[in-house]
């Protein structure tokens, strides 16, 4: 048996009313994720935005993504309808712990036609040159976010090298040393990498907003095969930290990377890449557990061997 769809509170109540949404308002619950839970709703005129919740965690938890989302649609505005993502409405609390997201809702249409990968990775070069005529003077963000539900540190730095050392690689290996995930093995070999980190990445590569957890869940095409960012960990840093985390889970076929590079026109540096998917590993070991130790000490060794 099926649970009832759950009930529209009064602070959610206010917010609708502040968007200019009209009584009665219905809900339904909808597949999201593992973090939060998710809802669809629609007022009396047939109006729907899409509710994220979360039933224990304070508004900062989704004060971030808010924020990402915005400075993804600043950016986006700036180019010819193509990438999108959906605007963030509304952030509110329940009134009994717990805090909501309202967004514009995005209808899931088709998954992508093999032609399509190549259109959306030019539209993702293309949204990364424009972001670059916009850049601060430094990596990193005004704030902190999220990935997944580790929080993120974003501290500006000069030097993207050091940017990464500190506030990705080392700043995980504290994090998985404080949980023992990790031996002192490990813990040893990663302080070794973080503090040689301003010597094998660049210093200065060009500075793009990035999306920060580009992984195949966070794209998603609408009704009209429009593709969409969802769930930012927005921060100014180098398109490689996102092509490398496409490249980590898959689902993007060559096409994509082929269409952000014809417009961009880097191309990859291994071992650069494997130090970017090494973040991702190492966070989804502190997330999800040692099912992902293997494949962390798999890109260390490989680094290594670069060096």
């Amino acid at each position: 048996m099926t649970s009832p769809d759950p009930p529209v509170y009064p602070t959610l109540t206010s917010a609708l009313q502040g968007l200019n949404l009209h009584e009665p308002y219905t809900r339904r619950r909808v597949a999201g994720g593992d973090i939060n839970q998710t809802s669809v709703l629609e007022d009396s005129q047939g109006t729907r935005l899409f509710l994220k919740e979360h039933p224990t965690a304070d508004i900062d938890h989704f004060s971030s993504e808010f924020d990402g989302l915005r400075a993804l649609g600043q950016v986006l505005s700036l180019l010819p309808r193509g990438l999108g993502c959906p605007r963030p409405l509304a952030l509110g609390t329940p009134g009994q712990g717990g805090s909501f997201l309202l967004l514009e809702y995005v209808e899931p249409g088709r998954g992508p036609k093999s032609g399509d990968w190549l259109r959306v990775g030019v539209q993702l070069g293309e949204f990364y040159r424009a972001s670059a005529n916009h850049a601060p003077a430094t990596y990193g963000y005004h704030r902190s976010n999220r990935i997944g539900s580790t929080v993120q540190i974003n501290t500006p730095e000069a030097q993207w090298g050091a940017f990464f050392a500190r506030h990705r690689i080392d700043y995980l290996r504290e994090l998985l040393a404080k949980t023992k995930r990790i031996s002192n093995d490990l813990d040893t070999e990663l302080r070794g990498l973080a503090s040689r980190l301003p010597e094998i990445l660049p210093s200065n590569p060009l500075r793009v907003l990035v999306h920060g957890d580009l992984w195949r869940g966070n794209f998603m095409f609408n009704t009209d095969g429009r593709a969409f960012l969802i769930d930012p960990g927005v921060y100014w840093g180098t398109a490689e930290v996102d092509l490398a985390m496409a490249e980590l889970f898959g689902g993007f076929p060559g096409d994509f990377f082929s269409g952000v590079a014809q417009v961009t026109g880097e191309s990859p540096v291994p071992q650069n890449r494997e130090v970017y998917r090494l973040y991702h590993l190492l966070n989804h070991l502190l997330l999800f557990g040692s099912g992902y130790l293997g494949g962390g000490q798999e890109v260390l060794r490989s680094i290594s061997n670069f060096s």
